[in-house]
């Protein structure tokens, strides 16, 4: 049976993930963290010092708790939090979870307020981040985002109240909410599930819950649910920490000079007033009252504070509203033509339709007024209340009060305008209700406003030229404008007419208008000047029409935007780019393209030929690689190019895959590489090998060092691979990318998000340089609203905005996965590092030389012991060397790309099976990726017991938490395992026999998978590993008679044949840019 208390959370699950805002990576974090839920625990001996507890559901060790919130980034990493216990009401494990519930003593982490609370309000809470956490952490971090709001606003305010053991104590609290906060608030209460807020009501305070224990410490851990048994509300909850961060924040901000005990012979101040400012900023939060006089203070601090501390928010079941009527709508004007009337009335919280009028209250002599299942308890005390301290903000209301029993009061034109546009709003931040005519609100379709219009002639549309990418920055559009009444759009003179009534509250044509006089001031003024019409940049234009808002000098807030002539023809081709004039695949194009591709390929050419840069977000696999190449062959073949060629950056990890791609693809392409220290050193040597259309590749590291070179250049085309390299807008290398000139540019990356929206902005700016604004407005406007505030207005307008620009599929979209094959392989490879190169090479020299010496047994031992070497060290240093897991990163091309698609895997919300043939490589892996994902990785090799095994494998197929990837050795993992909840398949070493790396692949790609299946392959270009896979690719048919026996065939090699294929191939890519940095 549940408890009292969750009637109202009916049909919510327990804890579950949320839903944001964009699809994005979740903000520092690896992996799904669903099970971890979050409680906030109040104290009244010490307001201050309440606590959110972090525990797991199912309950499980505090050390998942721990990694959790450490890669969500709400505890720092190495830091080890307190623990504690806590009771709250769970379902009991049984089949049947959320019908029976028990009290639980539960471990927990208990994290201070201020520190929990900084952490939380970093929490990405958009789309696929909000989906890595659950409902009560994310209701939670929307909690300490909404405090942390109202104490930069003021809306704070200093109390004194009676504590437990007769003590009276100093706090911070919030204020009054406004119309808009207490929407907020609402939302986050019918957002909390009930892990949230599962904390049993009669044992809620932590100060309180201390001494029971000390005198009951052998008490069961467990005990049934009784029909006593209650919980806190999610509202008075959220409330009370509301009112706790306050206190924490406003205590740990005081100066210290604030927090000296105030001496008996200070006579700068009343005695009191010091004691009170001591005890609102130390530690200790009493206040030592001396005397009789004194202990009135908390009544009278109480009287002083309740204008902005309403009933209300203390847990009252209504709120007094004030409702303004039309002239003649009313009997009560009847006698007064012309005059509005005031209504004054009772509301129930939870449902704004209940509303009782004041005559019914005076008519009323009972103590609670009943409205169906509504209680109006004290309704004569609290209206007197509401009426005399609202009487003196609105002296109108103060004249009703001469009246008995007033139900209202009539208002004049004037004193109806200061009702609505300043009296209400400072009602609405006191908590009081205010009921406005719809024709009149703020968002009433009846009220004057300020259109713009954009279009007519655009100079420079084409794109064409240097001036493309920028969007013709310098050219011009039309704009025009105007005022709108509603949907009906008024000419020059019926605004005139409309302006010459003088009144901010008209009656125009039948219609009750509202005309803010300040606002009027300001467009007579627009009107007044020549300045109706006139030109504006054509990117400004554009973004105002995609977005469908202007913000302009501010004067007028977010201003309607509509767009007319070439600019909504222009837009409307931006919306639809990715179908319009579709662009067939080029004939010099050797491969095939599938239709979703192809619609990738028109939307690229359609939009980069209207001088637009683009980014191009697709999953990881759909091939994002080869749709570009197919627009460079297009482009050729369209002679766009000119004599100028194009330039790709990359990172070093696929510049070999990129350079193998285009030779493959497009072979019509001259490839230059411009890497290493032989790379080009001017101007005129990067150029000498043109040719046929050319493109350079180079890397970031390279482009950033050789920025000058490469900037007098200018480009056809400018790609960049792995945008998020160029994700901190203020770095170096963000700034030498955006910097080059070219006339069209691309950006390609799986994750246009990963932690902040600045990182879009920063990918945007390459793409479209002043689009999006300066990072100063795109914070002010879009990043700080929907980050902090979940503002879903502004997500709406920067997906309107941006979303032009940005082809984002992924691999279970309806039109793209009918285009897919079940399994999808590719070889990934990957360069050596300096480091590497010299191990390898100097293990060839000595080995090859013992080869050509021995003979029989000892030959093949020789041969074998070379290849495993050379195996080991092309995985990594460090599995080669025996060395301790100190320093992996940046000393293997492997790792460092295994470790780059793992973060687009995990971005995803995919899962991977990593193979190795190697124990060690899998425990330094293991290592690496505990470090970088802040995720243990389950390693199944032949040390793990069946149980283990069995457990691992159970883990990842249904926790929906568990880790992102599996580490197997190809030995163990390779047969026997069914592990279809993976998507993706990793060879990290090869085992050189095909019929041995498919049987691997089969445990994702098998009876009962219902997905995509991608496989990648690694090889480090230059090395053994290539020549290997290009003899088994040259014999594939006769691949289990030729290599059955795996790497035994080897040995049968002559010592040239052997030379040939250990020494370092002359193109071996090296990695050197870590010394040339």
């Amino acid at each position: 049976m549940p408890p009292t208390g969750f009637a109202f959370v009916r049909g919510v699950r327990f804890g579950g993930c949320g839903e944001g805002i964009l699809r994005s990576r979740p903000c520092m974090s690896a992996t799904d963290f669903r099970s971890l839920q979050a409680t906030f625990v109040p104290r009244s001996d010490l307001p201050g010092q309440g606590r959110l507890y972090f525990w797991c559901m199912p309950p499980r060790r505090v050390d998942y708790a721990r990694k959790a919130l450490a890669s969500l980034g709400v505890l720092r990493r190495g830091k080890s939090p307190p623990t504690g216990k806590v009771e709250l009401v769970i379902p009991t494990p049984t089949r049947n979870k959320h019908e029976d519930w028990e009290i639980a003593e539960l471990n927990a982490i208990r994290l201070p307020l201020v520190e929990t609370v900084r952490g939380l309000v970093r929490l990405d809470l958009s789309e696929g981040a909000a989906g890595r956490v659950s409902d009560s952490v994310r209701a939670w971090a929307l909690a300490a985002k909404l405090a942390v709001e109202l104490i930069a606003s003021g809306q704070i305010v200093p109390l004194l109240e009676r504590g437990p053991r007769e003590q009276v104590l100093a706090r911070w609290a919030s204020t009054n909410l406004s119309a808009d906060t207490r929407e907020r608030l609402r939302r986050i209460e019918e957002a909390m599930p009930i892990a949230g807020h599962c904390l049993v009501q009669e044992e809620g305070a932590e100060g309180d819950r201390r001494g029971r224990r000390r005198k009951n410490r052998r008490r069961r851990r467990r005990k049934p649910v009784t029909e006593r048994t209650t919980i806190w509300e999610p509202g008075m909850l959220v409330r009370a920490f509301l009112d706790s961060v306050a206190d924490a924040m406003c205590r740990e901000a005081s100066p210290s000079t604030a927090r000296d005990k105030p001496r008996k012979d200070n006579r700068e101040l009343a005695a009191w007033e010091l004691r009170w400012r001591y005890a609102l900023t130390a530690a200790d939060p009493v206040f030592e009252s001396a005397g009789l006089v004194e202990r009135r203070l908390p009544d009278e601090v109480a009287r002083w504070a309740s204008p902005v501390r309403p009933k209300a928010m203390a847990g009252s079941a209504y709120a007094v509203t004030y409702q303004l009527e039309l002239p003649d709508s009313s009997p009560e004007t009847a006698e007064s033509p012309g005059a509005w009337y005031l209504r004054y009335l009772l509301q129930a919280n939870d449902d704004p339709g209940v509303l009782v009028d004041a005559a019914s209250v005076w008519s009323s002599d009972d103590a609670c007024i009943e409205v169906g299942v509504h209680s109006f308890l004290h309704p004569h005390e609290t209206l007197l209340a509401s009426l005399a301290e609202t009487g003196r903000l609105f002296g109108p209301v103060a004249r009703s009060l001469q009246t008995a029993r007033p139900g209202g009061v009539l208002l004049s034109t004037e004193e109806a305008w200061a009702f609505i546009s300043d009296v209400g709003p400072i009602l609405q931040q006191f908590g009081v209700g205010v009921r406005v005519p719809r024709e009149l609100r703020s968002d009433g379709r009846q009220r004057l406003r300020l259109k713009l219009r954009v279009g007519g002639e655009l100079e420079g549309a084409s794109g064409s030229g240097g001036e493309g990418p920028r969007m013709g920055m310098g050219s011009l559009a039309s704009f025009r404008w105007q005022v709108a009444l509603g949907g009906h759009d008024l000419s020059p003179e019926e605004f005139r007419e409309v302006a010459a009534m003088k009144q901010p509250l008209v009656q125009w044509r039948g219609q009750w208008l509202a005309v803010d006089p300040r606002e009027l001031a300001e467009m007579e003024r627009v009107f007044g000047d020549s300045s109706t019409t006139g030109t504006m940049e054509r990117g400004v234009a554009i973004a105002a029409a995609l977005s469908g808002s202007f913000e302009g000098d501010g004067r007028f807030g977010e201003i309607e935007v509509v767009a007319d002539g070439e600019i909504a023809s222009l837009v409307d081709r931006l919306r639809d780019a990715e179908n319009i004039d579709p662009v067939p695949t080029p004939e010099g194009f050797e491969g095939e393209l599938r239709p979703y591709q192809e619609r990738g390929l028109t939307w690229l050419s359609n939009l980069t030929d209207l001088g637009f840069g683009v980014c191009l977000a697709d999953d990881m696999g759909l091939g994002k690689t080869i749709q570009v190449i197919a627009l460079l062959l297009a482009n050729a073949e369209r002679d766009c190019w000119g004599s100028t060629p194009a330039l790709l950056v990359c990172p070093t990890s696929v510049l070999g895959n990129w350079e193998r791609e285009l030779r493959r693809f497009a072979p019509a392409l001259r490839v230059v590489r411009h890497h290493g220290r032989s790379r080009a050193a001017s101007l005129r040597s990067l150029s000498q090998r043109r040719g046929r259309p050319t493109i350079v590749l180079t890397t970031y590291v390279i482009a950033r060092l050789d920025a000058d070179l490469l900037g007098k250049q200018s480009w056809s085309h400018l790609i960049i691979d792995e945008a998020q390299n160029i994700k901190n807008p203020a770095s170096q290398q963000a700034r030498a990318i955006r910097s080059l000139p070219a006339e069209r540019r691309f950006a390609l990356t799986g994750t246009p998000v990963e932690n902040r929206l600045t990182e879009l902005w920063s990918i945007l700016e390459f793409a479209n340089p002043g689009f999006l604004g300066s990072l100063g407005d795109f914070r002010r406007r879009f990043a700080v609203p929907i980050e902090r505030f979940g503002d879903q207005g502004a997500a709406e307008r920067l997906r309107r905005l941006a979303g032009a620009f940005i082809l984002r599929r992924v691999k279970t979209d309806p039109t793209v996965i009918q285009d897919l094959p079940e399994k999808q392989e590719q070889k990934i490879y990957c360069t050596l590092t300096r480091e590497q190169a010299t191990l390898y090479q100097a293990a060839v020299d000595d080995t090859l030389d013992r080869i050509s010496h021995a003979s029989g047994m000892k030959r093949k031992a020789n041969i074998l012991a070379l290849l495993t070497a050379l195996k080991q060290i092309c995985n990594h240093p460090s599995h080669y060397l025996k060395e301790a897991p100190d320093r992996l990163a940046q000393r293997s091309g492997k790792l460092t790309r295994l470790a780059e698609m793992m973060e687009e895997v995990v971005a995803e919300g995919d899962r991977a099976l990593i193979f190795t043939q190697y124990k060690e490589m899998g425990d330094l892996l293991h290592t690496h990726f505990r470090r970088t994902l802040g995720v243990e990785l389950p390693f199944i090799h032949g040390g793990v017991s069946a149980h283990g095994r069995d457990e691992i494998v159970r883990s990842f197929q249904e926790d929906d938490d568990a880790a992102p990837a599996l580490l197997l050795s190809l030995k163990a993992g390779g047969t026997g395992l069914n592990l279809t909840r993976a998507t993706h398949v990793f060879h990290f070493d090869r085992w050189w026999n095909p019929a041995v790396e498919d049987q691997a692949t089969d445990r994702a790609f098998r009876v009962g998978q219902t997905r995509h299946v991608q496989v990648h392959k690694f090889i480090v270009a230059g090395t053994v590993e290539e020549k290997i896979d290009e003899i088994l690719e040259s014999k594939r048919d006769l691949a289990d008679s030729v290599v059955g026996d795996g790497e035994a065939w080897l040995t049968e090699l002559d010592d040239d044949a052997l030379r040939d294929l250990f020494s370092l191939g002359r193109a071996t890519e090296v990695d050197d840019e870590e010394e040339l940095a």
